[in-house]
């Protein structure tokens, strides 16, 4: 276990790590919300399909997370389930973690102090 959690803190100072882990955690939450909100209603991946008209096989590997998932797919995923996609922001922290800082503490989302996270995109920088 202590070589993962030192495979983490070493990664978790990368910031392209951090922004990967972000995506995926925001992927994640999405997908487990539509597993709960499937069960609630008892809804079959097959009947997800039918009503959203694509095949049993393609919910199959975005459930299995092997499908690359888009804004417009999570969007369809919702409605067919007879729910809306929230998208909000929220702040994030500053500072890469601390070695004694627990990874689930840890928001992912945040540059790291003094870089510029959208320096290849001119028109978000400051």
């Amino acid at each position: 276990m202590s070589e993962e959690k030192d495979w983490l803190r070493a990664n978790m100072q990368d910031e392209e790590f951090r922004v990967l882990l972000a995506r995926e955690g925001v992927i994640e939450g999405f997908l487990l919300a539509v597993e709960r909100e499937m069960d609630k209603k008892g809804v079959t991946r097959s009947a997800l399909a039918r009503k959203m008209g694509c095949s049993a096989a393609n919910i199959t590997r975005i459930m299995r997370r092997s499908s690359n998932l888009t804004v417009e797919s999570m969007v369809d995923i919702a409605y067919f389930l007879g729910m809306r996609l929230e998208i909000s922001l929220a702040p994030a922290r500053v500072e890469p973690p601390k070695k004694e800082t627990r990874f689930e503490d840890f928001d992912a989302s945040v540059p790291v102090e003094g870089t510029d996270a959208f320096s290849d995109c001119p028109e978000l920088a400051a």
